[in-house]
């Protein structure tokens, strides 16, 4: 391979490289003392070059919410919007992809620098909302409305908040970031757990309860 296809393999792929070595010292330092001298050093370039990709430190978080994030929502919208089958095996695979893709993975950075830092930095807040968080929140209203839609949800659950079907992934990954030395929790009980419980509750197809009492 010739020099100059070398360096244009390496240019194209350099956002990239400076993305996780940003996502690398946001989780060692967090938001405010992560320095992109720090970052450049890590990724192997200078930190002039840095800005030739990311305006400034508010940038690169953003391009690490868009590369870790984002494209595990974008592979569950499109799923949600071609699936064809029962409201059941859409909401289990909605859930078990949340725990595998976001529950101990580098998007709990970002949920830690939300969560302990959100309001040095309010911007950082609404980009995420914007960027990540509104998606999020239509695949549910999307799902939710499907699926009452087809008789599979109670109606009622239409009236709710649907962000109730998904809050215990947030308990789980909360609960990794917090104690995960001291007290660990079984993440694939606790999915399974929360699927079993969603089931019971959202469906029409009820297991118990639905016998008439004699």
């Amino acid at each position: 391979m010739s020099d100059k296809k070398t360096y244009a393999r390496r240019k194209a792929q350099r956002p990239a490289e400076i993305t996780a070595a940003g996502l690398a010292e946001f989780a060692e330092n967090g938001f405010a003392a992560t320095r992109l001298t720090d970052v450049a050093a890590r990724a192997g370039v200078s930190k002039a070059t840095i800005y030739l990709y990311f305006e400034n430190k508010t940038a690169l978080f953003e391009a690490a919410v868009l590369t870790t994030i984002v494209p595990v929502l974008t592979e569950i919208e499109e799923m949600t919007s071609t699936f064809d089958g029962p409201t059941e095996e859409l909401l289990k695979y909605l859930v078990t992809s949340t725990y595998a893709r976001l529950v101990g993975t580098d998007a709990m950075t970002i949920m830690r620098i939300l969560i302990g830092e959100g309001r040095r930095f309010p911007d950082l807040v609404k980009l995420y909302k914007s960027r990540a968080l509104d998606q999020g929140l239509r695949i549910l209203d999307k799902i939710v409305a499907r699926g009452v839609a087809r008789g599979d949800l109670r109606p009622e659950i239409a009236d709710g908040d649907p962000r109730v079907l998904i809050g215990p992934t947030f308990m789980a990954a909360v609960w990794e970031m917090v104690f995960a030395d001291i007290d660990a929790l079984d993440i694939a009980t606790f999915r399974d757990t929360h699927i079993d419980i969603l089931f019971n509750g959202a469906l029409t197809r009820r297991t118990t309860g639905d016998s008439d009492t004699p």
